[in-house]
């Protein structure tokens, strides 16, 4: 076993960025004094609502305190992950069947938007349609997967299959795990390069990208918006604010019923190509059950990119990444002779009630809360808030869902490492 869990060559850096030539290029411009729409945020969300709205003929500004897609777009595991935050059944037992039967197209409607919105627009972002797999941790989760399949089949159409412990081995290569759940939806791909891809698409619709620019604040004066910013004020006749996990406390309504959880992810050095097909045998995107879930991508170059919730109540992004490959190791003990090339952090947002959000708020229109799938769910509802912005679409069965705050809310983000460890615990027990 390599005592030492960061190689020669470790960088504390986003292997997606650090792996490519960052295409996407903006040129230095003033800010417009005035515009159709000015969109908050330029990650999967903002450059996809950009790039529809732009197409539509709107003049449209896109701002972001950042580089063009420098947060969690950037920064994300690339998972392409089937789901609209909860379960069918949770969305059945909350909702009742009928707006659950309209609730959960809205991921199979995702799917097929982004992977026709990567196609049209040729962005090569290695883009692999394999499936998704939901890894147990525990045996008693295969009975909850049976449940759930046939749920999926009788009210929602849509065929997924369990995978029995016999049958594990040919899924994912660990013998932590006891089977799992196998869902034809689902993609991984290279994060860095579609957030670039999405940008370079949104200028050849001609909206205007200008990054380190935050938006200081948004005031109504009469029909129109006022945007201010340090380099000056834009005046609009809409705002969308598309900044999820890094929404600031200028936008209070929100801020409030949104909960930043900063996300550690991995990228181990390559391996040896038989040993990654022995561990992730299907190009699927790969998580688990346990509450502190972990997700794993194989990457083309046979590295294993991998994140989740990490237990550690404290501590900066090189002691929770330590803690996460420990726990990497234990699960895949093959991996124990090999290091960390890459570590990095990024903020996902959380819901009270754990699905997405859109609508409008305070002069604001919003696509917000993707609860750590905003690459599938993010670059979809960009596309329909923009649609809402245009007139085209006056609603959406998530607008129509109220969009949950709590009292004390400011408080949770300090409240959080202690329930990571919580839930840490929990997984540990086998609770």
């Amino acid at each position: 076993m390599s005592k030492n869990l960061f190689s020669s060559q470790f960088k504390q850096a986003c292997y997606w960025k650090e792996s490519m030539e960052w295409p996407l290029k903006v040129a230095p411009k003033d800010l417009p004094a005035t515009a159709d729409v000015v969109v908050i945020g330029s990650g999967f969300t903002g450059l996809s609502a950009a790039h529809k709205l732009a197409k539509s003929g709107a003049q449209v500004v896109v701002l972001d305190q950042q580089e063009i897609g420098g947060g969690a777009s950037s920064r994300n595991g690339g998972i392409v992950h089937p789901t609209l935050g909860v379960s069918a059944q949770v969305l059945i037992d909350r909702y009742g069947v009928e707006r659950a039967k309209a609730l959960y197209p809205i991921v199979i409607k995702s799917m097929e938007y982004l992977t026709n919105l990567v196609k049209a627009e040729n962005i090569d972002c290695h883009f692999n349609y394999g499936g998704a797999f939901e890894a147990a941790v525990r045996p008693k989760h295969i009975a909850g997967y049976e449940i759930k399949a046939k749920l999926l089949k009788e009210v929602f159409n849509h065929h997924s299959h369990v995978i029995h412990p016999n049958e594990r081995s040919d899924h994912i290569g660990s013998e932590t795990y006891h089977g799992g759940w196998h869902d034809p939806l689902g993609a991984t791909l290279h994060p860095a390069r579609l957030v670039s891809g999405l940008g370079e698409a949104a200028q050849r619709a001609e909206a205007e990208l200008h990054p380190f620019t935050p938006a200081l604040g948004v005031e109504t004066d009469g029909s129109t918006r006022l945007v201010r910013t340090p380099r000056g004020d834009i005046r609009a006749d809409a705002v969308v604010l598309a900044s999820n996990g890094y929404t600031g406390n200028m936008f209070p309504d929100l801020r409030k019923r949104l909960i930043p959880l900063n996300i550690v992810a991995l990228a181990t050095e390559p391996l040896p190509s038989d040993l990654a097909d022995k561990l992730f045998p299907k190009p699927y995107c790969y998580w688990d059950s346990s509450r502190l879930f972990f997700y794993y991508q194989r990457t083309k170059d046979d590295r294993i990119v991998f994140g989740g919730v990490n237990a550690l109540p404290v501590g900066g992004t090189i002691r929770k990444a330590k803690n996460s490959f420990r726990r990497f190791r234990r699960i895949f003990p093959e991996l124990n002779d090999y290091q960390i090339d890459y570590a990095w952090d990024g903020n996902v947002a959380i819901t009270f009630d754990r699905i997405p959000h859109l609508g409008q708020s305070e002069g604001l229109f919003y696509a917000l809360g993707f609860n750590g799938d905003g690459v599938l769910l993010g670059t979809y509802l960009g596309s329909k808030i923009a649609e809402m912005v245009i007139g085209k679409e006056t609603s959406s069965p998530l607008a129509e869902i109220k969009f949950p705050s709590i009292k004390g809310s400011r408080w949770l983000p300090k409240l959080m490492p202690f329930a990571r460890m919580f839930f840490g615990v929990l997984d540990t027990l086998g609770i």
